[in-house]
């Protein structure tokens, strides 16, 4: 366990190293190739834990956010997205996408069913409108069980 507590320390440290050197000037394509091994190996975490230890040690914490660009030259390329395949019909990852939509499409009935309702005249019957707004959020009530599945 120890080990894995010490790597991770040294891939802080090796961060902390060359994101200094990046502040300092060094051309991005020099530090390039060695960010790309790191960045295979390290987590969100660990760039977090860098840069609160770079702004512990007393690198002004706009300083770090100022050559975010820099940083982010740098490792465009090495942490371009991967093209993503769709999940298989069936799959709770498609289940998930197939409701995300329908509960987009649920909220803009219910906008527009609101909208109507807010431009009704006077007087006029709700009935319809009312009727359109009780449908909408009935589709909305699923949103429960939709998270319910996802948190499980």
């Amino acid at each position: 366990m120890s080990e894995l507590i010490d790597n991770r320390a040294h891939r802080i440290r090796t961060l902390k190293h060359i994101i200094r050197h990046l502040h300092e000037g060094q051309a991005p394509e020099e530090v390039k190739e060695r960010l790309a091994e790191l960045v295979r190996e390290t987590d969100a975490t660990e760039i977090a834990a860098m840069e609160q230890e770079l702004i512990a040690e007393g690198m002004p914490v706009e300083e770090i956010q100022s050559m975010c660009d820099l940083h982010s030259q740098v490792l465009r390329e090495i942490t371009a997205p991967r093209d993503a395949r769709p999940f298989p019909p069936g799959h709770p990852g498609d289940t998930f996408l197939v409701e995300n939509r329908a509960l987009g499409i649920a909220v803009e009935r219910m906008r527009e069913a609101l909208e109507a309702a807010g431009k009704l005249d006077p007087g006029a019957d709700p009935g319809e409108a009312l009727l359109r707004a009780r449908k909408a959020l009935g589709d909305l009530m699923d949103v429960d069980k939709h998270y319910a599945r996802k948190e499980h």
